[in-house]
Formats: C-alpha cells, structure tokens, sequence
C-alpha cells in the first residue's frame, strides 16, 4: 500500500476558521485512522504555541488521496493555503511502534 505525508500549512489569519472546522476534520481524520488509512497526525506549532497547520501520515491508494483531498473539512474550508503531499515509505518497526504505543495508552 503506498503511504503519503501530508504537510499544510494554514491561510493568514485562519485560526478562528481553523477552530471553526476541528470538529469536522478530526471527525473524518477520526474514520480514516479506524479504516486504517490516516496513521499518525497532529498540528503544526508557532513559536506562540498557536496551530498554523497540519501533518498527516496515510496509507491509502492514489485515488484515495484524491477522494481525501475532496472531502477533507480544512481544504473546503480554505483552512489550509499551502499543502504538499508526498509519497513515502514507512518502516514496518515505526508503524508496530506507533500501534503498540496506541494500544498502551488505550488500555491504561
């Protein structure tokens, strides 16, 4: 399965936008990561401490990446200004990591 590295980094003055649309991103952030196809993500910092964009890690098809890039909540929003996606490959010994640190914390 092909895996892809999402970075975006969000519009000028879109925090409030940005918080706006959370919910609705995380929501389906949330399914592509159960389906197994979003493996890791979060925000990206300012040295404030204030979201100014994101990273994602995917294992999903190249029609999948299109599909996503159609319904994800930041890009309809207008959230994110600058994204570039990127093919990668990840190593299996990161991925059974990122697995056994969630299971971990999920059963603590």
């Amino acid at each position: 399965m092909p895996s892809y590295i999402l970075t975006a980094y969000d519009a000028p003055n879109s925090l409030e936008k940005r918080l706006a649309t959370r919910e609705a991103h995380l929501e389906y952030i949330k399914e592509l990561s159960q389906a197994g196809k979003a493996i890791l993500g979060g925000a990206v910092m300012d040295d404030k401490d204030q979201m100014i964009g994101s990273v994602i890690f995917f294992s999903m098809t190249a029609d999948e990446m299109e599909v996503y890039k159609t319904k994800e909540p930041y890009i309809i929003a207008g959230v994110w200004q600058e994204i570039k996606i990127q093919e990668a490959k990840f190593g299996d010994f990161f991925l059974a990591n990122i697995a056994d640190r969630y299971n971990k914390q999920a059963t603590a």
